[in-house]
């Protein structure tokens, strides 16, 4: 019989990433460092998925404190007007800089699609659902022939259904009214919405106000920071 092959070590994986960026930050002046640490907790947090308790210690010595999660889903289907994932991804990191741990599929999507889409709405605090004509459409689809077509919206949303998670509507469009004719309306009728049809721009703010005052929700400055001498550690262990 063929061995098993070897199991990757996950661990090793992380740190080789972050070791090749620490070897080019120490090329960087301290603005550059200061925005590139930024960018690998966001990073980190990624890969390491939301929802985990508390602060975390990685073996580079980084270290998070626990933010509460939106998960964002949204359409690729373009609109005549805009691209719904371009808005999207202007929001997540508007919504980082807010204070919030994003989940955001360009940033945390893996191989295993379905597995990554169920961990990110399983650690999320919020699912923020981004509403437009082509969104409605794709899930009732789904819904009405679910033996032949599953589509990524009709999945997540129905994840976070069975999940009972909290849902935030966003409408990129004026669609409330074809929502409220869709399988949709049966979890989002009475749901608090934020409307941004008119100035996508305002999307971060809106729906950080909405989940302040009507959830109680608020976001959380993330503290991070690189330890010297764990940091330098690891690299070292790169290079033998």
């Amino acid at each position: 019989m063929p061995e098993n092959p070897p199991r990757r070590d996950v661990n090793a994986d992380f740190a080789a990433y972050y070791g090749h960026h620490l070897l080019l930050g120490a090329l960087c002046s301290e603005p550059e460092r200061e925005k590139r640490d930024n960018m690998e907790s966001d990073r980190a947090l990624a890969l390491r998925g939301p929802g985990a308790p508390g602060l975390v210690e990685t073996r580079l010595g980084i270290l998070f404190r626990d933010m509460p999660s939106l998960f964002l889903s949204h359409t690729w289907t373009p609109t005549p007007a805009f691209a719904p994932h371009d808005v999207v991804r202007i929001a997540s990191r508007h919504l980082r800089d807010a204070g919030w741990d994003v989940w955001f599929d360009e940033d945390c999507m893996r191989r295993d699609v379905d597995a990554s889409i169920r961990s990110g709405i399983d650690g999320c605090d919020v699912f923020v659902l981004f509403l437009t004509s082509a969104y409605i459409t794709s899930v009732q689809e789904s819904h009405d022939d679910v033996c032949r077509t599953r589509t990524n919206c009709y999945k997540e949303w129905c994840c976070a259904c069975t999940l009972g998670k909290t849902i935030l509507p966003v409408l990129l469009e004026d669609v409330w009214a074809q929502a409220a004719r869709s399988v949709l309306c049966l979890y989002i009728s009475n749901a608090f919405r934020v409307e941004c049809w008119k100035d996508h721009g305002s999307i971060a703010r809106d729906v950080t106000d909405v989940l302040k005052a009507r959830y109680d929700v608020h976001p959380v400055r993330r503290e991070a920071a690189f330890k010297n001498r764990k940091a330098k550690a690891a690299v070292e262990q790169l290079k033998v």
